[in-house]
């Protein structure tokens, strides 16, 4: 009889001396420039893209990122506290992005640019890191580097790279992470197994402090000790495990200090033990989806909760969840690599599992960053051990080449998925088009969504169809009264430029338009500072056309009621910089004003006068200077503060102080057009030296070509000075 073949084990787990160390440059080097250049590929059209949505609460109009000095604090408090936005209980707790926004502001300022480049630079990072990872287990360096291309391609990852505010959390978090893992794996060959712990306890420690996600990191070596271990070393086991919980402690006592909890805010208060099980499975089956067919891909995925078992979401999703376990079952009886392959997905996504400390945004894609390393090592080793059993040699390579045409496919919905984060208004329009009407009923973020869409629109230049589609939104939503205050903006604005224009009539009357709707919104809402600083800056406006027509009583008139609303900002916020800087304001413009009046008097005669308002001029330049005191007592480290502040010195004739703060302000934003005008105006007003004033007139011309007050006052310094 002829000798009979031998079946082909599917038994793929690597056996510690069947795992080839990478020695070769190719191993080292090639794959992962590979990976860096494909990875700089599809994403280089993010690379020209705006801060969108809240990365300006995050990095544009956050204080705190402007100085090192706030290093420390960025572990004492909640992510969000430190941004003011969010005064109530929270679950944000991310130091470390933190630290890297302060950071990348020191270095590179708020250019965009900058921060898209590192956030390629971080994907491209986990991408080799994957590899790496994919490499140890399929032992094959061009599947490996197949599954790394599938996780750095995958459309649903757009969100975490494309998007600023996502991609300094989720990439680094996962960096870390799979360092972490990667120390431990290999901490018996690289390095000595009690530094590899170590060191894979350093970058756990690192992940935490980075995001959430990382939680799952002690259930994710736990599965690899069962799995792998041998029941010999228990022992030691337990030893590692021990080591991994005492560094989550230390996080866990930081996590509670900082937000008085471990997750004190909670969403779906009344939801029991079984409905968050019910969702649980529903998320699963939706994740699941995701990673196999991404389509529909949208920043915002509606969520409504299972109640019910009898809720035809959770009917759907117990079969998949059912087949899921079955597979699952199939492969550890076999004792195949692929169970922890598979296990890997659940194990990684289930802190995504409890609602009830997620924000707003319960089903994400940025959340399958870390699963979706699971799915690429499933996609990579299959189709290896496929092409490994197929015997005709002829197609072998077929389930090569499907890797590749998945990557191409995948990389080209990646491309085009990263245009929807160019800027607000290609975001929201996104967003709004992809939310079905139908979830507008029982979840506020939508409605969030349609009026920034709608403020897009003015913001990109389009007010006709900003007012038209906040209109539209009025009607839709009658209680929403904050739709007042939007509407309310758009007139203002319209206003604001044509009084510019000279149109003063017109201008007049849409800030007529504008203080209705204002007062509309005040009327049926409780106190609100922003409604207050809104009349104000009606008001102010309302007093330059009056000047303009020669009517100063009204015009005083209008300037007092400004600071009237202002003075109640603030009292209701007396820890709120931007009250006090708002009334230094206010009272500044009146100082330059009483000022101007004063001179035109002396030169006409009006001796009496004129003395009266220098003297009221001295009084306002005082009151200003007070304000604007407190205002940097609060925010010492905010650009407008300290340029407010130097040109308050500057009226009160305390040239050297301006100069100081003008200095400081710079430190901060070196390309502060109004900071650099300041400047040139206290050497030649203030300090006399006009060839100073020319170099930062000329400085403030490099960053802003063809400023009118900067054109202005060099020709009348030129006359004083030789030309260089």
């Amino acid at each position: 009889m002829p000798p009979t073949k031998k079946k082909r084990n599917i038994e793929t787990i690597p056996k510690k001396d069947e795992r080839k160390s990478i020695k070769s440059p190719a191993g080292l080097f090639v794959y992962p420039l590979l990976l860096f250049a494909v990875t700089f590929i599809v994403y280089a059209n993010t690379l020209h893209g705006d801060f969108v949505y809240d990365d300006r609460y995050e990095i544009l109009d956050n204080p705190i990122i402007r100085s090192t000095d706030n290093l420390v604090i960025a572990f004492e408090k909640p992510f969000w506290a430190l941004y003011k936005i969010e005064q109530n209980a929270t679950n944000y707790y991310r130091p470390l992005k933190t630290v890297v926004y302060i950071l990348m502001i020191r270095l590179w300022g708020t250019d965009p640019f900058h921060f898209h480049i590192m956030s390629i630079i971080l994907h491209a990072l986990v991408g080799t890191t994957v590899f790496f990872i994919a490499n140890y287990f399929i032992k094959d360096r061009k599947y490996a580097a197949l599954g790394a291309l599938i996780f750095i391609v995958h459309p649903a990852q757009s969100e975490a790279v494309a998007w600023i505010g996502t991609s300094f959390t989720d990439p680094p978090c996962i960096l870390f992470y799979l360092l972490a893992f990667s120390s431990y794996i290999f901490r018996e060959k690289f390095l000595k197994a009690g530094i590899g712990v170590f060191i894979s306890g350093l970058f756990f420690f690192a992940a935490l402090l980075t995001k959430d996600p990382a939680l799952s990191f002690i259930p994710l070596i736990a599965a690899v000790q069962i799995f792998f271990g041998s029941p010999k070393e228990w022992k030691t086991r337990i030893l590692h495990l021990g080591f991994f919980c005492c560094v989550f402690a230390v996080y866990f006592a930081m996590r509670f200090h900082a937000l008085s909890g471990f997750a004190p805010a909670q969403n779906f208060a009344d939801m029991n033990a079984i409905q968050l099980l019910e969702n649980a499975v529903y998320l699963f089956a939706r994740y699941l989806g995701l990673f196999l067919f991404p389509i529909g891909l949208n920043a915002f995925h509606p969520f409504s909760p299972v109640t019910s078992f009898f809720d035809w979401r959770f009917l759907v999703a117990l079969p998949v969840l059912f087949t899921f376990l079955a597979i699952a079952k199939i492969l550890w009886n076999k004792k195949s690599l692929f169970f922890f392959y598979l296990a890997w997905i659940p194990l990684t996504l289930f802190p995504m599992f409890y609602i009830k400390a997620m924000g707003f945004t319960i089903f994400s894609e940025r959340y399958l960053y870390l699963p979706m390393v699971g799915y690429a090592l499933i996609m990579s080793h299959g189709m290896k051990l496929l092409s490994e059993r197929i015997k005709t040699r002829a197609i072998s390579a077929l389930p090569y080449f499907f890797l590749i045409f998945i990557i191409a496919d995948y990389s080209a919905l990646t491309i085009e998925r990263n245009y929807v984060w160019e800027n607000n208004l290609t975001f929201f329009r996104d967003a709004v088009r992809k939310i079905p009407e139908t979830s507008f009923a029982n979840w506020s973020v939508p409605l969030m969504v349609s009026k920034d869409y709608c403020t897009a629109l003015y913001d990109f230049g389009r007010p006709a169809e900003s007012l038209r589609c906040f209109e539209n939104y009025a009607r839709n939503h009658p209680d929403d009264r904050g739709i007042n205050i939007h509407m309310g903006n758009i007139y203002a604005t319209q206003g604001s430029q044509l009084l510019e224009d000279g149109n003063l009539s017109e201008a007049e009357r849409l800030f007529d338009l504008a203080q209705d709707e204002f007062s509309h919104a005040f009327s049926n809402m409780r106190f609100d500072v922003d409604t207050y600083n809104n009349l104000a800056f009606i008001q102010l406006q309302k007093a330059r056309i009056y000047q303009s027509r020669n009517d100063s009583a009204r015009a005083d008139q209008a300037e007092l009621a400004a600071i009237q609303y202002l003075e109640k900002c603030k009292k209701a916020n007396p820890e709120d910089y931007q009250g006090y800087l708002a009334l230094g304001d206010v009272f500044l413009l009146r100082t330059q004003e009483k000022r101007q009046a004063g001179n035109l008097a002396r030169e006409t005669g009006q001796t009496a006068m004129a003395g009266k308002l220098i003297a009221e001029s001295g009084n306002m330049a005082a009151a200003a200077l007070g304000e604007l005191g407190e205002a940097f007592r609060i925010a010492p480290s905010n650009t407008q503060v300290l340029n407010s502040l130097g040109a308050a010195y500057m009226e009160t004739g305390q040239c050297q102080k301006a100069d100081e703060t003008f200095g400081k302000a710079l430190g901060i934003e070196a390309k502060n057009d109004a900071v650099l005008f300041n400047i040139g105006l206290n050497y030649l007003k203030c300090f006399n030296k006009p060839d100073k004033a020319r170099d930062a007139f000329q400085r403030l011309l490099e960053i802003k070509p063809g400023d009118p007050r900067a054109l202005y006052y060099l020709k009348e310094i030129y006359p004083q000075i030789p030309a260089r």
